[in-house]
């Protein structure tokens, strides 16, 4: 089966069964050829965002700026650390923690809790629509920032979904 399959079924596996768990779905993103995917679902608490890496975590995206070659040990390091999460790593959000305003969604968490090997003090996301021109030149994308603090470092990434990787059902 080859991966394209796989981010398939996982969507529609997500997608049948999120009602019987008491969740809704609010947004998937998934890159063309599945590498990283974004689930952010309603429950009874708050939103739920899964972050998964189809891939495993040797091909998790751990930076999201230019690249100088003294940027490389620091990479190497914030990869070690961010492996600890694990492939798949989920964050719940309290209701009240959180702010909607139609295709704009923004979370934050300030509870220390353990996910995979890594201990986080702190996390959070922002994201929405993003609708950009330039000289004529009209594009639409998704834009994901997701922060958090992980084993005392504070790491954030930003994730660009251009137009039809998102679904809202």
């Amino acid at each position: 089966m080859n991966i394209f399959t796989k981010g398939l079924l996982g969507i529609l596996f997500a997608a049948a069964t999120l009602p019987a768990y008491g969740m809704k779905a609010v947004v998937s993103c998934v890159t063309e050829l599945p590498t990283t995917s974004y689930f952010l679902e309603q429950n009874d608490e708050g939103y739920k965002l899964t972050i998964y890496h189809h891939n495993g975590t040797d091909y998790m995206i751990v930076y999201d700026s230019p690249v100088t070659p003294a940027d490389l040990p620091m990479i190497v390091e914030r990869a070690k650390e961010m492996k600890k999460l694990g492939d798949r790593v989920s964050f719940q959000f309290p209701k009240e923690n959180c702010t909607n305003n139609g295709m704009y969604w923004r979370c934050y968490r300030g509870k220390p809790l353990q996910i995979g090997e890594a201990n986080v003090t702190l996390g959070g996301f922002a994201m929405g629509r993003l609708e950009g021109n330039y000289e004529g030149v009209k594009w639409v994308s998704t834009e994901v920032f997701f922060h958090l603090d992980l084993n005392g470092k504070n790491v954030t990434l930003q994730q660009s979904f251009p137009e039809g990787s998102c679904f809202a059902p």
